[in-house]
């Protein structure tokens, strides 16, 4: 038989468990409600931000193709980074490996770093830029 004491100690923390979590949903409510306006203007000050960091984006790479793609530095800090990508059937690269007796298994990292030099007619390399930010930009005042 269960001891009655058991039972009331289980019964009081339970109490007490469902006591403090309504009180702890009832502060986060006060305080989500205290600072909803702020949370406001934070999601429209991120849907701006977002909007600028498209404009200046295209102007840094409009800059970047001007300038010969010479300077990947531009004002404020704001860098830009040539990227690949490569496309291939990666069945037709195991046979190619295999072929050519290079892997037992294809070695992605190893293949997509030789392709550029492979001249593959099944393997698309395409090269990409991106604007990079950094954490201030920094203006001449």
């Amino acid at each position: 038989m269960i001891k009655r004491e058991l039972l009331e100690k289980y019964k009081t923390n339970s109490e007490d468990v469902s006591s403090l979590s309504e009180e702890i949903k009832n502060l986060k409510k006060e305080f989500e409600d205290s600072i909803s306006d702020k949370v406001t203007t934070l999601k429209e000050k991120e849907n701006l931000l977002t909007l600028i960091k498209e404009e200046i984006t295209e102007e840094a790479l409009e800059e970047f193709h001007e300038n010969g793609k010479k300077s990947k530095n531009l004002t404020g800090g704001i860098g830009i980074q040539e990227r690949t990508t490569i496309s291939y059937d990666e069945e037709e690269a195991l046979e190619f490996a295999k072929e050519k007796d290079l892997f037992l298994m294809l070695d992605k990292k190893a293949f997509e770093k030789a392709v550029p030099n492979l001249n593959l007619s099944w393997v698309s390399v395409d090269k990409y830029e991106r604007v990079t930010f950094p954490k201030e930009i920094k203006l001449d005042e």
